[in-house]
């Protein structure tokens, strides 16, 4: 059975969606960094992953009849000088039955067409730095989330996107 981590994209809008912003040359109307998260059960010490039939459903019980959405345990906001900050949920992390960690999975610009294309994170940042302005807006603090990914487990120390 193959097994998985949830990746949750946190969706940052421009100022104004309908114009976008100019960088280098492009139209861009939007961007989003994806993280995957890593769920470590606090009572085995054991890495928790989804499962093929888990994935239409990703919420989790993270206490006793208490459920959440592993995107739940960490927001996400524009941040002037690191062009974007984690913030964790602090009650929710000490209530629940998991540790967790995330790391960046993909990042992506939204051109004015509606493409897609994928970005290192990097230029996220520097798109977000140099036109901080254009992105400083309530939408962004924190970031809207709009989808996810399952990225599948090879290893217990690999992940592999995608």
């Amino acid at each position: 059975m193959k097994k998985y981590n949830l990746a949750y994209d946190y969706y940052f809008l421009t100022n104004n969606f309908d114009k976008g912003i100019s960088y280098k040359g492009e139209n861009i109307e939007s961007i989003s960094i994806y993280m995957i998260f890593k769920l470590i059960d606090k009572r085995t010490g054991e890495e928790f992953h989804f499962l093929d039939e888990d994935l239409s459903e990703q919420q989790i019980e993270y206490a006793d009849r208490k459920f959440c959405y592993v995107r739940d345990y960490y927001s996400c906001s524009i941040d002037e000088k690191e062009g974007y900050k984690m913030r964790a949920h602090e009650m929710l992390l000490a209530e629940s039955n998991y540790s967790v960690s995330y790391e960046v999975g993909d990042c992506i610009k939204w051109l004015d067409n509606q493409t897609a294309v994928i970005i290192e994170c990097d230029e996220l940042v520097d798109i977000i730095k140099n036109n901080f302005s254009e992105f400083n807006i309530s939408d962004n603090k924190p970031a809207q989330g709009t989808s996810y990914y399952a990225v599948e487990v090879k290893k217990e120390t690999e992940l592999k996107i995608g």
